[in-house]
């Protein structure tokens, strides 16, 4: 979990590093030790707790707040961009999979996926998001996917469209096919087969 810091613990180090650049001498020890103990009480598992607790430095040997800081923005930077490459991946690798799983619900997964890349930077259009619902679908789909596509290529398809259309789609599958269509969704969506078409 990534500690929240108040910009109050923010501004106490900033503060204490410009009093260094002026003088040594007039570095207000008690404000270090002060903003070191809040980077302290703000880490509440022991990775983060163990990284500020052994931040120290020659110049602050109880407790370097800015070298702190420092280690815990470069660890928690490395854990979000391992994170943002294993969602685009999970992203480009998820498909439909059986034709009996709804796929209003897989396009709501693909739409979580996105939500979460969007604070690491990464931002799916929404025709990035088309293109991996018509790519993903089993063949059971070929025909409306057909019909989706020309929508597409002339600008007249929009991700509530999709959901719509499809939506449609299966129920009327589902209704035709009855029971044998009942009862054999594998749940998962994901083609565990085609590792090797990863788009990152």
């Amino acid at each position: 979990t990534i500690p929240k810091f108040t910009s109050s613990v923010q501004a106490k180090t900033r503060s204490v590093y410009a009093l260094i650049t002026r003088s040594i001498s007039e570095v207000d020890i008690d404000l270090v030790m002060r903003a070191y103990t809040d980077l302290v009480l703000a880490c509440t598992d022991e990775v983060n707790f163990g990284i500020v607790f052994n931040s120290k430095s020659w110049l602050f040997p109880q407790g370097d707040a800015y070298l702190a800081w420092t280690r815990l923005r470069n660890k928690h930077q490395s854990v979000s961009n391992t994170q943002k490459i294993m969602l685009r991946r999970e992203f480009h690798r998820s498909k439909l999979g059986k034709a009996s799983k709804s796929p209003d619900d897989w396009i709501e997964e693909l739409e979580i996926i996105r939500s979460r890349l969007a604070p690491l930077g990464v931002k799916i259009e929404d025709e990035d998001l088309i293109m991996q619902v018509l790519e993903g679908l089993p063949r059971e789909y070929d025909m409306i996917v057909t019909l989706l596509n020309a929508r597409y290529k002339i600008n007249d398809l929009t991700i509530g469209t999709l959901r719509e259309e499809l939506s449609m789609f299966y129920d009327r599958m589902r209704n035709k096919k009855g029971n044998k269509f009942k009862g054999t969704d594998d749940g998962d969506g994901n083609d565990e087969d085609d590792d090797d078409n990863d788009c990152e």
